[in-house]
C-alpha cells in the first residue's frame, strides 16, 4: 500500500529526511510549499533531503505545486506529480487523500469556508450589525450567569434525640402454671441451661509436718520510749522476710534501756512456710513486735547482734482432714469453672445456629444452681505420709436465660408507637447491646422471673424532600434564606429545631448571597 508522508509542523529538512529513510515501501511525499513545508531558507538541509530521495527514487514520488521544489526534484531524477487531478486519481480511496489535497490546494478550502459563512449571512452583515449582535449576546450571557444560573445547594443533617422504652417482662418456664401472673402482662420463655461435668484431679498440697530443729538467737530488746514495757514469754517478733521468732522467757525493759534474752524460731513463717535452717539469720537484723501499734514499733523493737544457730530444715507430708477439705474446695472450683465455660459455649453455639434468636444468660448467683455428687475422697489415708492424693466428683450445673432478640422486638414495637409526628426511628441505633435488663422479682422455685428491660435508641426529624414534613421544611427554609448573605443563611438554618448541622454551597462561587429565586435553592 502506498504510504503518504506529510511534513509535520515546524519539522526541518533533516528530520523529514530521517523519516523518509526509516519508512519502508512506496512513498508519496506531499510538499505544499507553504507553512507546512520545511523552510526554503535552509538550502543545505533541502539539498541533503533531495540527495537522499534521489538515492531511493525507485520507490519515491513527490507531490508538490511549488515550482522551485518541482525543479529541484526533477533535476535529480525524482518523479514529481504537480497536477491536482493526478494526485486525486493516485490517492483515490486512500485514508490520507483528503489531507494531501488540502495541503496542495489551500485556496479552495478558503473559498469553501467563505461560501458557507455567506450562506449563513454572516459575511453580508454590516459591521454595525455585527457589533450590535456581539453586545446583545454579551448582555444575554451576563443575564443568564448572574440572574438565571445563580443557584445554591443546602445540605442539612437532621437533629437526632435519644428515646428510651421500659417494659416489665415475666420470664416463665415452659409448662409452669403461675396463678399470680396476670394474663395481660408480657411474657417470654425462661430457658434453663443445664450441663453435667465430671472431673478428676491430683491434689498435692499436703500439709508439711516439721521434724527439724528451730534456730535460736540472742534477741536484744531495745526500749527508746519513756515508759517501761513488760513482755511475756512467747511474745512474737517478725522481720522483713516474714520469719517469726518467740521470746523464750518474760522480760521487763525500763525506759531508755535494753535487755538481751533468748528467742527461738517458730516452725512456720507468716506465709505458712517452714523456717528451719532459714532461722540461722545473720547478725544485725531488726525485729518488730507485731502486737504493738505502728507508732510504738519505732520505739520498742528487737535486734539480733549475733547470728542465729541450730536451725535445720526437715519435714514430712502427712494427710490431714483439713487437707481433704481444701482438696474438696479446689475440686468444687474447677468443676464450677468447667461447667460455667461449657454452658457459655453451648449458649454461643445455639446463637450462632439460630439467626432469629439470641439467648442472654442471667448472671446472678440466685439463678445459678450447682448440685455436687459422686465425690470420692481418700479418707483412709488421713494421718498417713503421702505426697499427693487423687480425688474426683461431678456437678449438675444449671443457669437461666431468655431470648434477648424476642425482647428487643417487643420493645421496638412499643418504641415505634411512641415516636413523635414528623420524626422517625433510626434503625441503625437499635442494637442488642442497647437492651439492658434488671431483675426485680422472682419465685423461690424459679418458675418465673420478673425483669425490667430498658431499650435506648435515637430518633430524628424527617427532612427528605419527597416527604410531607420535608417538603414543608424545604419551603420554609427557601423563603427565609432567599437573597440573603450566606453567613446569615447558615445562622438562620442552624437555629431551626430540626437541624443538627448545615452546609451551603453557592454558584457562582464568588457570589456572597443566595439566589433571590427560591426555586434555585436546592435542599
Amino acid at each position: 500500500m502506498l504510504i503518504v508522508l506529510i511534513p509535520e509542523e515546524g519539522e526541518s529538512w533533516g528530520a523529514l529526511a530521517r523519516r523518509v529513510e526509516q519508512t519502508m515501501g512506496d512513498l508519496l511525499i506531499v510538499l505544499s510549499g507553504g507553512g507546512e513545508t520545511p523552510s526554503a531558507a535552509d538550502e543545505e538541509g533541502m539539498q541533503v533531503f533531495f540527495t537522499l530521495c534521489a538515492k531511493i527514487s525507485d520507490r519515491i514520488q513527490i507531490a508538490t505545486r511549488n515550482v522551485p521544489l518541482v525543479i529541484a526534484a526533477r533535476s535529480r531524477g525524482i518523479r514529481v506529480i504537480d497536477r491536482l487531478t493526478d494526485v486525486r486519481d493516485l490517492l483515490e480511496g486512500h485514508p490520507s487523500a483528503l489531507e494531501a489535497l488540502r495541503l496542495l490546494s489551500p485556496h479552495l478550502w478558503r473559498q469553501q469556508l467563505r461560501s458557507r459563512l455567506q450562506a449563513m449571512g454572516l459575511l453580508s452583515l454590516p459591521k454595525i450589525r455585527i457589533w450590535i449582535l456581539i453586545v446583545v449576546s454579551a448582555l444575554l450571557l451576563l443575564f443568564v450567569l448572574f440572574r438565571l444560573l445563580p443557584s445554591a445547594e443546602i445540605r442539612v443533617w437532621p437533629r437526632g434525640d435519644t428515646v428510651s422504652q421500659t417494659v416489665n417482662i415475666f420470664l416463665v418456664q415452659t409448662g409452669a402454671t403461675v396463678a399470680e401472673i396476670p394474663s395481660r402482662v408480657r411474657m417470654l420463655e425462661l430457658i434453663p441451661l443445664s450441663v453435667n461435668v465430671h472431673r478428676a484431679i491430683t491434689f498435692d498440697q499436703i500439709s508439711k509436718r516439721f521434724i527439724g530443729t528451730n534456730a535460736e538467737i540472742a534477741m536484744t530488746v531495745v526500749n527508746k520510749s519513756k515508759e517501761r514495757y513488760s513482755l511475756k514469754k512467747g511474745t512474737r517478733l517478725t522481720n522483713q522476710a516474714g520469719m517469726i521468732f518467740k521470746l523464750e522467757e518474760p522480760v521487763i525493759v525500763d525506759a531508755g534501756k535494753e535487755v538481751t534474752v533468748k528467742a527461738r524460731a517458730n516452725e512456720t513463717d507468716l506465709y505458712n512456710e517452714i523456717i528451719g535452717k532459714r532461722g540461722n539469720v545473720p547478725a544485725g537484723l531488726k525485729w518488730d513486735f507485731p502486737g504493738l501499734v505502728k507508732e510504738e514499733r519505732t520505739l520498742v523493737y528487737g535486734e539480733n547482734r549475733k547470728e542465729g544457730q541450730g536451725g535445720m530444715t526437715a519435714y514430712e507430708n502427712i494427710l490431714s482432714k483439713e487437707d481433704l477439705e481444701i482438696a474438696r474446695k479446689q475440686l468444687n472450683q474447677e468443676l464450677l469453672a468447667m461447667a460455667n465455660q461449657l454452658v457459655d459455649e453451648n449458649r454461643m453455639l445455639f446463637n450462632s445456629t439460630h439467626a432469629d434468636r439470641m439467648l442472654e444468660r442471667l448472671y446472678y448467683d440466685e439463678f445459678t444452681l450447682a448440685t455436687y455428687s459422686g465425690f470420692i475422697l481418700p479418707t483412709q489415708f488421713v494421718g498417713e505420709k503421702v505426697t499427693s492424693i487423687p480425688i474426683e466428683g461431678s456437678v449438675e450445673y444449671t443457669v437461666f436465660a431468655y431470648d434477648k432478640q424476642a425482647a428487643l422486638n417487643m420493645l421496638v414495637a412499643q418504641l415505634k408507637g411512641h415516636v413523635e409526628e414528623g420524626k422517625q426511628l433510626i434503625v441503625e441505633s437499635i442494637k442488642l447491646d442497647q437492651l439492658v435488663h434488671h431483675v426485680i422479682d422472682y419465685a423461690d422455685d424459679l418458675k418465673w422471673i420478673k425483669l425490667t428491660v430498658d431499650l435506648t435508641a435515637r430518633e430524628r426529624f424527617i427532612l427528605e424532600p419527597l416527604s410531607p414534613t420535608g417538603a414543608k421544611f424545604g419551603k420554609q427554609v427557601r423563603e427565609q434564606v432567599a437573597g440573603i448573605p450566606r453567613e446569615d443563611a447558615l445562622r438562620i438554618i442552624k437555629n431551626l429545631p430540626e437541624v443538627d448541622n448545615v452546609e451551603i454551597s453557592v454558584w457562582p462561587p464568588w457570589s456572597p448571597t443566595l439566589p433571590v429565586i427560591p426555586s434555585h435553592i436546592q435542599i
